[in-house]
């Protein structure tokens, strides 16, 4: 597509099925178009990029674009300041005058802002073609290398530099100049501490540092913070906790005193910002009787620690919380002891706590509070209500009304009632209103209406129908389940025969709706007269229950509990391992049996029709228990060896989710001594972690292991699953895992690193690192040893003796540079640490050139600059000057000096004088030389006449010149005359 003549294509496709209006097939290339879809597309143009602006280094009075370094060369640029955006830039260099043979070439990502690059691996001596191009989908910026011709290059675009450096040995700077050893930690919520250590002689060239933060990997439009060459740290706040950070600390440097702009050289490192948790999700609060039954989430984020524990806190509306309770890591707590009719604030936060995870948290142990979830609670006792029997014949409806219901909650009153389910329909219909309107399972009918309800019996009818009803309190609480009993009759009841008009589920299996083990399921039988029951005929009472779990029925037997002179009898069954009913539980017709009235000769009527199972009366008597053996899920830090402070995890695997309360704990085997590993996470799933942290006693060469054993709860912990039943603790054992040991030494310490140091070309250097520069737990004797940063052995004029811990020499001008040291410490027990520190051997300045002697006159205003080459730097130090006289003394008063400028100035005095002047040379690292030369100050003689001008003659009218001899008259000190002339009487000519 072509940009340049059009700037947007449009495209039709056509879409057939190769067959004609009739389903025939038509021949290929000739199909009829069935639809057509037609797309514009619209082309952008793209520029080639402009070219990258280098950024230039300083070599004496000369401005480079690249600073030669030992072996290298490092260029700095900015972007393009034209043409389109630049997606990548290019560094090239070759050997001057070998271009096709030796160029070589390297993509840099663009980065928003200024960039750098060091090209390593050069020959020093050697001169080097370098230049810069930046890319894009369009092209490239256009160099030109060794002169080479432009048609001979495949590139396009604007022309950017080519410039020439030669790598010297010694050049460049002495030191890294990125910061040193970065270090973070967080210590405050939402925040981290960034600490580094300046890099190596280079504190004259430091102009500050800048601290940039990303959440991702790129810093393009990262926030950045600056601080002056004083500062070794800062606090970057407004994080988010529990987010994992990329920083860089940036030196900002000049490279030296007459150097163009500011240079920036990174050092990286990454981190987690800490906080406390965020709010739990989803708080929900149910109301009980004298309660507040309460379930969470957990927080979407954690803080970047584990969590601890969650508290939760309540008290009146209106008032500051004061209970408070710890209730572990568990999701769910109910808040007991609550007044009825008192509404509650219920508060809920998570809390974490853990080690900085940052290198340079040092281990230190954290614990950050999230913020509170809250609700409100009114705790409300229920009422609670009673089966009903009425009577009414076929063909007549009967009316209800408020005292058909059974109602009975102190201090409140009926509100409503709720049908929860309708009479069989082959038995009548439950109407509300006028017209009438069927009632709905669900409806709820306030108490001012109940008298528009009427039970119209089914027509031809005879028989108990029923349907089940809840009483609802003024605050919203609901009785148990009860059942309304219809008796539908042809005739006036003529016998005290005693029916049962139905049975029933009437327990509560909580808010779950799932009965667990130790549970007991309660059923109802109500009859249309009291029962009287024969003397130990209770002990035979028993009714069939099904328990449902998709095709699968169970049937268990109730057994007689109460309910003797009443109309209801109630039966029960405790629930057992083992027992299962995903879909519910229901009561099997007919099978109520052993019911013996002594009451009546005329015998019970026990026949029932089935209670369908019911979604709200499940059972899980499923025991949660332990899966197969404990796994250890930690990793040693280093080597299959655990040392002090580290941490050993340990997790079971249950064969269902589990909830814990408390701090439930087992016991690992660590050599011979048995340690107690506490829970540490994982409720609400199959696997839970426990966690022992190494002390410095421990060891264990063959590995850690597991022996059989049981999960200890501790006072009021308990492990259960979701159903609340109690685990089965019990768990096999883990042979000795190799890969898992523990070593009883502590790997030494760094506790001070040792400082930087300079030494003094031709002056004996002497350093004793501090006894506290290493720590070792254990308290091993540590021996030493030293060598260069990289392993090498240290150079021939430093020693080192290791009792003493004594570096000693005497560097010498060739020495001059950085040295890095590296002491290594070994506590002879496997451990060792090391520390680096750097040494700048600086060599004094020199003179180069010998100031002059300096003559003057008397009385003369003078001024004397002497020269920049004067002294000389084998460091590159920037010099700064002094001057007095030559014992030390101060300059006289006519004899001043401006240091920056190298200047001498004043006016001489009156009497001849000879004043011998020093001039010192201080490179600000110790280093110092010093010149001396005289200044002379003289009397001035005047000239005399050594060859007297001759007489004249001149012609009137004829042109006249003379011009006298240059040694016409002559001068002692040497002074350039000036002349002038008038007649003999000093008139003018």
């Amino acid at each position: 597509m072509d940009y340049e003549t059009q700037q947007s294509y449009s495209i039709t496709v056509s879409v057939t099925d190769g067959k004609d209006a009739v389903g025939n097939p038509e021949p290929a290339g000739m199909e009829t178009v069935d639809d057509t879809i037609a797309v514009t597309i619209a082309v952008t143009d793209v520029d080639p990029p402009g070219v990258p602006q280098l950024v230039p280094f300083r070599d004496g009075s000369k401005s480079k674009g690249g600073e030669a370094l030992d072996g290298a060369i490092r260029i700095v640029w900015d972007p393009p300041s034209s043409g389109s955006a630049t997606t990548q830039y290019r560094v090239y260099w070759w050997r001057t005058g070998d271009y096709s043979d030796t160029v070589a070439h390297k993509d840099v990502e663009a980065l928003a802002g200024q960039q750098s690059y060091v090209i390593a691996g050069l020959t020093n001596g050697v001169s080097y073609g370098v230049s810069l191009t930046a890319r894009n989908s369009e092209g490239e910026s256009l160099f030109v290398p060794d002169n080479a011709p432009v048609s001979s290059l495949p590139y396009t675009g604007a022309q950017a530099e080519t410039f020439t450096v030669t790598p010297t040995a010694g050049t460049g700077f002495r030191a890294n100049r990125k910061p040193r050893r970065l270090r973070v930690s967080a210590a405050e919520a939402d925040s981290l501490l960034v600490q580094w250590n300046a890099p190596g002689n280079t504190a004259n060239f430091v102009a500050g540092y800048e601290i940039a933060w990303t959440s991702s990997t790129s810093f393009v439009g990262a926030p950045t913070e600056r601080v002056d060459m004083s500062s070794l740290s800062h606090t970057v706040t407004g994080l988010t906790g529990g987010q994992a950070y990329r920083l860089r600390v940036s030196t900002i440097y000049r490279m030296n005193a007459g150097a163009e702009g500011e240079f920036t050289a990174p050092a990286f490192v990454s981190a987690t910002a800490l906080s406390g948790p965020s709010a739990v999700k989803d708080l929900r609060v149910e109301a009980g009787n004298g309660e507040a039954r309460l379930r969470w989430a957990l927080p979407a984020s954690d803080g970047g620690l584990p969590l601890a524990r969650y508290e939760v806190r309540w008290g009146a509306s209106g008032e500051t919380p004061t209970a408070v309770v710890n209730v572990g890591l568990a999701r769910q707590y109910t808040v007991t002891g609550l007044t009825n009719g008192q509404e509650y604030e219920i508060k809920v936060r998570a809390v974490n706590r853990g080690a900085d995870p940052n290198s340079g948290g040092g281990g230190t142990v954290h614990s950050f509070e999230g913020p509170f979830a809250a609700v409100s609670a009114t705790p409300n006792a229920p009422p609670n209500s009673s089966d009903v029997v009425r009577t009414t014949q076929t063909g007549t409806d009967l009316a209800l009304g408020t005292a058909d219901f059974p109602f009975t909650d102190a201090g409140d009153t009926l509100a409503a009632v709720r049908v929860v389910a309708l009479p069989t329909a082959a038995h009548g219909i439950l109407y509300f209103g006028n017209p009438r309107k069927a009632v709905s399972a669900g409806d709820r009918v306030v108490a001012g209406n109940l008298d528009a309800l009427v039970f119209a019996p089914a027509a031809g009818f005879v028989g108990t129908a029923s349907f089940r009803f809840r009483v609802e309190d003024s605050r919203g609480a609901l009785s148990a389940t009860s059942t309304f009993y219809v008796k539908v009759e042809d005739a006036p009841p003529v016998t005290a025969k005693r029916i049962l008009l139905g049975v029933s589920l009437v327990s509560d299996p909580g808010a779950d709706k799932t009965y667990a083990v130790g549970d007991r399921i309660r059923v109802r039988a109500t009859f249309s007269d009291s029962i009287q029951l024969e003397a130990g005929s209770s002990d035979n009472i028993r009714a069939t229950l099904d328990f449902l779990t998709g095709a699968s029925r169970v049937e268990n037997q109730a057994t007689y509990d109460r309910g003797d002179g009443t109309s209801s009898l109630e039966l029960t069954y405790t629930v057992v391992a083992g027992d299962v009913a995903g879909d519910g539980v229901g009561i099997v017709a007919n099978t109520l049996t052993g019911v013996e009235d002594t009451s009546t000769n005329l015998g019970v009527e026990l026949s029932h029709v089935a209670a369908a199972a019911a979604t709200g009366h499940k059972v899980d008597g499923v025991v949660p228990r332990v899966t197969g053996a404990p796994t250890l899920v930690s990793t040693p830090a280093t080597g299959g060896v655990y040392g002090r402070g580290e941490h050993i995890d340990v997790a079971l695997t249950f064969s269902e989710q589990m909830i814990v309360n408390g701090a439930p704990s087992i016991g690992v085997l660590v050599g011979s001594e048995t340690r107690t590993v506490i829970y540490r996470a994982g409720s609400g799933t199959v696997t839970l972690t426990f966690r022992y942290t190494v002390i410095a006693t421990d060891a264990d060469a063959d590995g850690i292991s597991v022996p059989t054993g049981a999960v200890t709860l501790g006072a009021g912990g308990a492990l259960t699953d979701g159903a609340g039943n109690e685990a089965v603790l019990t768990y096999t054992a883990l042979a000795a895992q190799t890969a898992h040991k523990v070593s009883a030494n502590s790997v030494p310490t760094v506790a001070n690193a040792i400082p930087e140091q300079t030494a003094m070309a031709g002056t004996a250097f002497s350093l004793q690192f501090a006894a506290n520069t290493f720590d070792d737990a254990d308290g091993d004797i540590l021996s030493y040893a030293a060598t260069k940063g990289d392993g090498s052995a240290l150079p021939d004029w430093l020693g080192f003796t290791a009792v003493t811990r004594t570096f000693a020499g005497t560097p010498q001008a060739a020495d001059a540079g950085t040295l890095t040291v590296k002491v290594t410490a070994d506590d002879g027990n496997g451990g060792s640490v090391s520390d680096t520190f750097d040494i700048a051997v600086n060599a004094a300045p020199t003179v180069a050139n010998e100031i002059p002697n300096q003559a003057l006159k008397l009385n003369k205003a003078f001024s004397y600059a002497f020269p920049a080459n004067t002294f000389a730097d084998a460091n590159g130090d920037t010099l700064t000057y002094t001057a007095t006289k030559g014992d030390g003394s101060a300059l006289p008063d006519w004899l001043g000096f401006t240091a920056s400028t190298r200047t001498f100035s004043g006016t001489t005095p009156t009497t001849a004088v000879t004043v011998t002047v020093k001039v010192t040379a201080a490179d600000g690292n110790g280093g110092t030389v010093s010149d001396t030369f005289d200044v002379a100050v003289s009397a001035n003689n005047a000239p005399t006449v050594a060859n007297e001008i001759p007489n004249q003659s001149a012609m009137a009218g004829t042109a006249f010149s003379l011009q006298f001899a240059a040694n016409t008259f002559a001068d002692a000190d040497g002074d350039t005359l000036t002349y002038t002339a008038t007649k003999g009487d000093g008139s003018a000519l």
